[in-house]
């Protein structure tokens, strides 16, 4: 990153575009698939700074993601020259308690909306009438055709299902271990073994619901990031 402090200092362009090129590689402004449990990386307060510094702007975004998860924003990783003026500090907070907002409306309880595709009446496959916690947005259908074995034993009763919820997202500590990484949260969520409380199909469209939540999520950082905030 010193490199290009000083490429961008000496005007050697050319130098400055291949350097920001492979930092790029590494701090990707588009969603990929994320780890669920990866090390929180704790030198992303150092890119934001140097983004800020030398007008890198497609790397704002997935710096100040990583450090809306870390204690104090990892602010205490920066020397006096690279901290941030007020108005990324409010942005921060801002997108701190986005994130978090999120992560309760995803995993705090099964969306209450959520209707097994196999009970009767239930809306079609093809997504209509169905929603998500975030305003019924890009709605998918179940993957494959509903199967006989899944008709023959649909979801169990609300109570058993919400059991199960507490007991494999709040009692294994998931729900508190993202609480500021909604991410890499619905990427553990969908790894979770869930139980027989839902029917195959319902995992297959929950696993839909929360790839759409997961981008979702991610576009909704841009709006913190917008030059007339």
């Amino acid at each position: 990153m010193s490199l290009i402090r000083a490429a961008t200092t000496l005007y050697f362009d050319s130098d400055r575009v291949w350097l920001v090129k492979e930092l790029e590689a590494l701090w990707r402004s588009n969603l990929e698939e994320p780890a669920a449990n990866p090390e929180s990386p704790l030198y992303a307060p150092k890119v934001a700074a140097l983004a800020r510094m030398c007008s890198i702007d497609v790397l704002l975004k997935p710096a100040f993601y990583e450090m809306a998860r870390l204690p104090g924003f990892g602010l205490d990783k920066l020397e006096e020259s690279e901290k941030f003026g007020c108005a990324d500090m409010l942005r921060l907070i801002q997108i701190r308690e986005c994130l978090s907002d999120m992560w309760v409306q995803v995993a705090a309880r099964e969306d209450p909306a959520f209707v097994c595709p196999n009970l009767h009446g239930a809306p079609s496959n093809d997504g209509e009438g169905a929603s998500t916690p975030f305003e019924q947005v890009d709605k998918k259908p179940v993957l494959g055709s509903i199967t006989s074995a899944s008709v023959a034993s649909t979801c169990l009763l609300v109570t058993s299902r919400r059991e199960a919820w507490a007991r494999l997202v709040h009692d294994s500590g998931i729900f508190t271990r993202y609480r500021y990484d909604p991410l890499r949260g619905i990427a553990a969520l969908i790894n979770i073994e869930w139980t027989n409380a839902w029917c195959e199909d319902c995992k297959a469209k929950r696993k839909l619901d929360w790839h759409t939540m997961q981008r979702i999520i991610w576009e909704k950082i841009d709006e913190y990031f917008r030059e007339d905030r």
